[in-house]
């Protein structure tokens, strides 16, 4: 009987994510197809609501965060040939403070956050300008929400193993792995479908979900740190904007590299 009412227990959040889920899918992809101002200003939505989230749990009585991500993100998107440097000295910056001071939030400052949301969204940006942008869009959209959502429901049924208990107690290994075994072939057939060039499919496709996975548990890190569930509360069923573009924030610079380099 305890195992029974303990497994209910564990999807009752299930509607409210599908529903949420099925919404924010629909409008990402309508903004993304849309292109151009639309997607520049939703874009720019996205990084005041995420980055308010972090000046919050950070305790920023401010609204730093999000005003400088948003001239990342503007740097980023009309600025395209100096992108991976900036990005680079943007991930060297975050490096070098991590492995110079402790893990504690007092750290983690206003421009290391707006690094952290503003540049990835701008290289999303970028990725859309590129020939056949869009579909590489909807292939990383399509890796990251399968292998964040299989990893939900491969946890839940399977999950026996945890991934990083120190930082994440709720992922698991098990979880992980199923979300990797969606993920990798549902990615490679919307390439096939939008004629994109597999070999880049194939290359991109594992790394778009171990950096989803790493972006995820970066997320934690910080939760972590600011000793919260959540990153918000905005989005029923998944908390906050910063929870839902955890894996993306990773992966869309991955995406933007291989992209330039193939």
């Amino acid at each position: 009987m305890v195992t029974r009412e303990r497994n209910k227990q564990m999807w009752t959040d299930m509607p409210a994510r599908l529903i949420t889920g099925v919404l924010l899918v629909l409008l990402a992809l309508s903004v993304v197809i849309i292109g151009g101002g639309v997607l520049l200003a939703g874009l720019l939505v996205v990084i005041f609501l995420a980055g308010r989230e972090l000046c919050v749990m950070l305790h920023l009585d401010d609204l730093t965060v999000p005003v400088l991500a948003g001239f990342f993100l503007l740097a980023a998107a009309f600025h395209q040939p100096a992108l991976i440097l900036v990005v680079g000295a943007g991930w060297l910056l975050i490096g070098w403070i991590l492995n110079h001071h402790p893990l504690h939030q007092a750290h983690v400052t206003p421009l290391v956050g707006a690094v952290y949301i503003g540049l990835p969204l701008g290289m999303l940006a970028g990725v859309r300008g590129m020939d056949q942008g869009l579909a590489w869009i909807i292939f990383l959209f399509s890796v990251v929400w399968t292998a964040d959502s299989m990893a939900l429901v491969g946890g839940r049924l399977f999950g026996r193993h945890r991934l990083a208990p120190a930082i994440s107690p709720g992922k698991t290994i098990e979880g992980t792995l199923t979300g990797a075994v969606f993920a990798v072939p549902v990615g490679l057939l919307v390439a096939s479908v939008l004629a994109l060039p597999l070999a880049t499919a194939v290359v991109a496709a594992g790394p778009l979900v171990a950096l989803s996975v790493l972006g995820d548990l970066l997320e934690s890190v910080i939760k972590r740190l600011c000793n919260v569930k959540d990153s918000g509360h905005l989005l029923p069923g998944h908390g906050g904007v910063l929870d839902r573009l955890d894996g993306i924030l990773l992966a869309v610079p991955g995406l933007y590299m291989i992209l330039v380099v193939m």
